[in-house]
């Protein structure tokens, strides 16, 4: 996914009665060079888990079975790569 601006959040995916969501902030700090990820899961439409962290830029994390890797930053957008749920 790309991401103009400062933050973003989504659905990344429906599997039967679950759904996975995102959210994005880009910190401030030097170059925006790290990044708050939360993937959230709700089951039957109610939140059942949630995983966060801060990711640095070029490097990855594992948050409710998706692999999110911070790829890439410029002064426009930056890049976010999701894999999974396995």
């Amino acid at each position: 996914m790309t991401l103009k601006g400062t933050g973003s959040q989504g659905d990344l995916a429906d599997i039967d009665n679950v759904e996975y969501d995102y959210r994005i902030v880009l910190n401030k700090d030097k170059k925006n060079k790290s990044a708050d990820i939360r993937v959230g899961r709700e089951r039957y439409g109610r939140e059942d888990a949630e995983d966060e962290a801060t990711v640095k830029l070029g490097k990855s994390v594992t948050l409710q079975g998706y692999r999110v890797k911070y790829v890439s930053n410029s002064k426009k957008v930056a890049k976010f790569e999701f894999k999974g749920p396995k």
